[in-house]
């Protein structure tokens, strides 16, 4: 069964979480707890995950930014 997760970048993936949380009926299903540029956190909207990664640069993981919204990566994985 082929399945489908929204990957995001962006410049800090906790501060989103509480964003998208007072916009959505968003369920968290984990969310880390480390210094920012290593955290990460995994939500689901209408059974959808989406999975937001803090920006860090050293892991070739740049959020999008005024000028440079060029930043996209599409992964298919399932049969």
């Amino acid at each position: 069964m082929a399945g489908v997760e929204i990957d995001m970048v962006v410049t800090d993936s906790l501060k989103a979480l509480e964003l998208y949380k007072k916009i959505f009926e968003i369920e968290t299903v984990e969310a880390s707890d480390f210094p920012r540029g290593e955290n990460e956190a995994i939500f689901t909207l209408y059974d959808v995950p989406f999975h937001l990664l803090d920006e860090n640069p050293a892991f070739h993981l740049t959020a999008p930014h005024p000028g440079r919204p060029e930043n996209t990566l599409v992964q298919h994985h399932g049969s």
